[in-house]
């Protein structure tokens, strides 16, 4: 298991920081790979219109908000390795914001793709499939790590991938999802996570 230490967290972006990385992107201020290509610059500021367009729409379940206010995250941090090109992470990342909000604990983000790289301790299958969320205590100790999807989005994923869909297929696949029943299935699956956490401790 991958040791965390304020040295390595103070490296990381604060919520903040992260969105002025996004908006440098689609300014054009950030143009090395893959923002060179226009596809991707596209999809990037798709993203963060979807991240600001549900930013309050979200309505947290009361168990989660419930299970949010016991001891065991307060003044904790959690972080989530991404990067803006990530369409999964634009339907994730606003119930994440949420989710710290209401426990009151620190949201850092981590490139994917840049120092410190925590992305290799994290891998899925081998590969550094995003968003990953790493939840730690006040302590910094690994309480739980969720995703890349939620599982049932993974499940219906997995024949796409083993097939070789285009990759518009998945994205069509995976925005339809997300748009029905994204923020529910997030919210239980990261529930049931804190409450297991809880009851280990």
């Amino acid at each position: 298991m991958f040791k965390f230490t304020k040295e390595i967290l103070d490296q990381l972006l604060s919520v903040e920081d992260y969105y002025a990385h996004f908006q440098r992107i689609i300014n054009k201020e950030i143009i090395e790979k893959p923002y060179d290509d226009a596809y991707y610059l596209s999809y990037t500021e798709g993203n963060l219109k979807r991240i600001e367009s549900s930013a309050n729409k979200i309505d947290l379940q009361k168990k989660l908000y419930n299970e949010l206010n016991k001891d065991g995250f307060s003044g904790a941090t959690w972080v989530l390795i991404t990067e803006p090109w990530c369409g999964d992470a634009s339907f994730f990342q606003g119930i994440i914001e949420a989710i710290c909000l209401v426990g009151n604990i620190d949201l850092k983000i981590s490139l994917r793709d840049s120092e410190p790289k925590l992305i290799d301790n994290y891998l899925t299958n081998g590969g550094k499939s995003i968003p990953i969320l790493v939840a730690l205590n006040a302590k910094m100790e690994e309480a739980f790590v969720w995703g890349p999807r939620p599982q049932a989005l993974q499940e219906l994923m997995l024949p796409l991938v083993a097939n070789k869909a285009p990759l518009e297929e998945k994205i069509k696949l995976a925005h339809h999802w997300y748009r029905k029943n994204g923020s529910e299935h997030i919210q239980e699956e990261i529930y049931h996570l804190i409450k297991k956490y809880h009851g280990s401790i």
